[in-house]
């Protein structure tokens, strides 16, 4: 768990909410890519994944349905995450209900490529090494279960 937060504090600020939501949210990468502002809830503290990203071999990014019928739900977020989210959506995000969530630093549709790079930086800086993103779902998917949270699909 350290690990979650010494990467959550190394990387770009910008990225900081997007880091902490795929942890203690057990979300995908796609799922977060696709997340907008009408499906988070932070009065309820609750974001519902209801779409995720793919990215093609010819660059192209589309949206579609998560990857299985499953991946339709609604996650619960820690006050501590809902908190730096609020900040995050109040920094990088528009206002329309339809505006993504998690943005590149130029506005436009995160891509991993683009993101891994900055993720390698934030891991060099932090001083972790063999960390991959896809392990923060792990984590928070370990995490939920040790608190009898329902785990992310």
């Amino acid at each position: 768990m350290e690990q979650v937060f010494v990467s959550a504090g190394a990387i770009d600020p910008r990225f900081r909410a997007l880091v902490l939501v795929a942890t203690f949210g057990s979300l995908r990468w796609g799922e977060l890519a696709a997340l907008r502002r009408k499906h988070v809830d932070l009065e309820g503290r609750t974001v519902r994944v209801v779409a995720s990203t793919t990215e093609l071999k010819d660059g192209s990014i589309t949206v579609g349905p998560p990857k299985s019928a499953a991946g339709l739900r609604t996650v619960t977020l820690p006050f501590v995450v809902n908190s730096e989210l609020r900040a995050h959506l109040d920094a990088y995000t528009g206002s329309d209900d339809e505006a993504f969530v998690f943005v590149g630093a130029k506005g436009a549709m995160l891509r991993r490529p683009t993101f891994s790079r900055t993720w390698a930086k934030a891991l060099k800086a932090a001083g972790l090494s063999g960390f991959h993103f896809h392990d923060l779902r792990h984590t928070g998917n370990k995490f939920a279960s040790q608190s009898g949270r329902r785990c992310g699909s």
